[in-house]
């Protein structure tokens, strides 16, 4: 779009009643002012070099907002479901790693992911969770790499509300969203990039890394993903961040009867691969 300088993008969807929530409280938080229209005729926003906009398409078949701005970070701001239905703030890098699709995107192709402003927005996002006195009602966490849509070259993940109408509609809930993405995007630390392979699709464990450490995790391989790690899938999971990954962190316990045949992939690829209860433990002392 004429007159727009690279700038990190904040995309919601009309269909989602989190990420219309949202949307709104950006504007209403922050001094977002009218900038021009996109391709649907709907309002692009701007505050800084920072610009805000939605879609009528469904949030995770978004990819062709890539093609709108001259952008280097996309920011997808949505409601999460889940079949416990658990109230959550989550934030994860998209993306298939298996051989289907179900829910968007291109199978066994991943997006580029942001793992240092993944590792700001999660942090933040519990810090704002904290001082708005949702830590009682919401679990604040790091989800795998799961859903669409594909990207080609734009660093991207998402943030989400979840996991019902009443979390989607609550006001602090978006605050807290809101809030946390104009933090990560004011400004981020250094950190070695790391990708998670193993365990559960809420990873916990990960999540507290993030937060005590200075190591910033990328993709996420949850354990019900492994059958369909090789190679290639590794192989993206490492390259396809920004920065670029470094460094295998394994969830020994939750890699399950994988372990042999993932640390062979890592170590003939020359991969360097820890456990995380050892950076746990080193980073809890």
């Amino acid at each position: 779009m004429d007159g727009v300088e690279m700038s990190p993008l904040i995309v919601t969807s009309t269909q989602d009643l989190a990420g219309v929530n949202i949307h709104d409280t950006l504007i209403k938080l922050y001094p977002f002012k009218p900038f021009s229209k996109n391709p649907e005729g709907l309002q692009v926003y701007r505050y800084g070099d920072i610009l805000l906009t939605s879609t009528e398409k469904h949030i995770v078949e978004a990819s062709h907002v890539e093609e709108w701005f001259d952008i280097d970070l996309i920011i997808f701001a949505s409601m999460h479901r889940s079949a416990s239905a658990t109230p959550c703030l989550t934030v994860h890098a998209p993306g298939n790693l298996s051989d289907t699709a179900e829910v968007g995107g291109i199978p066994r192709r991943i997006c580029v992911s942001a793992p240092l402003y993944m590792k700001a927005a999660i942090t933040h996002l519990r810090g704002n969770a904290e001082a708005l006195d949702l830590l009682d009602k919401y679990e604040v966490v790091m989800e795998c790499t799961h859903h669409g849509d594909y990207l080609e070259r734009t660093p991207c993940f998402f943030i989400e509300i979840g996991s019902r109408e009443e979390e989607w509609r609550d006001p602090r809930a978006a605050e807290a969203v809101a809030r946390s993405i104009i933090q990560a995007l004011e400004g981020v630390g250094e950190a070695r990039v790391g990708i998670g392979i193993g365990g559960p699709h809420y990873h916990k464990r990960f999540t507290e890394l993030m937060w005590i450490s200075d190591i910033a995790v990328s993709h996420i391989a949850p354990k019900y993903a492994l059958p369909h790690l090789d190679e290639y899938m590794i192989r993206q999971m490492m390259e396809r961040s920004r920065p670029r990954s470094s460094l295998a962190i394994l969830d020994w316990k939750g890699l399950k009867g994988e372990k042999k045949r993932i640390i062979s992939i890592l170590e003939g690829m020359g991969v360097e691969w820890t456990r995380l209860s050892h950076l746990l433990e080193k980073y809890r002392r």
